[in-house]
């Protein structure tokens, strides 16, 4: 499978019409909403449908979308130069780092998460997501 240039996932909410919400069972033994990364070309709800199809069996229709949330990794400039400083790439165009920090810190839209990665692996970065939504998110 070919991974797109921008990570997009998809969940849903899957409810049986009785009340009873689907979860599915985690890598780490927990349960969660079924979904996952979508497929390059593909887009939210035949995602989130081929999803709730791979991880229950359930064939799914799509009622109506629930929300669309970005994150965006922002660890400081110069813990991001020293890891851009170890890539093959160098740069980002004619972006230094610091000014693609500042550019993405003060004019990026304020619709999603900013995350401080700084100290932190790219998988506890992940864990530091998701341990966020289950607590902080609100599904209206």
């Amino acid at each position: 499978m070919a991974f797109p240039t921008h990570i997009v996932s998809a969940g849903g909410i899957v409810e049986d019409g009785t009340g009873n919400i689907l979860l599915v069972k985690a890598h780490d033994d927990g349960w969660v909403y079924p979904g996952g990364i979508t497929e390059v070309g593909e887009n939210l709800i035949d995602g989130v449908i081929r999803e709730i199809k791979e991880e229950s069996g359930i064939d799914a229709t799509v009622s109506h979308l629930i929300s669309v949330v970005s994150f965006v990794l922002c660890p400081n400039s110069t813990v991001v130069a020293t890891r851009e400083a170890m890539r093959a790439k160098k740069g980002y165009g004619i972006w230094s780092v610091d000014e693609l920090d500042r550019v993405l810190r003060n004019e990026t839209p304020r619709s999603g998460l900013w995350l401080d990665s700084s100290d932190l692996s790219p998988e506890e970065t992940v864990k530091e997501i998701i341990m966020r939504l289950q607590n902080e998110a609100l599904i209206t």
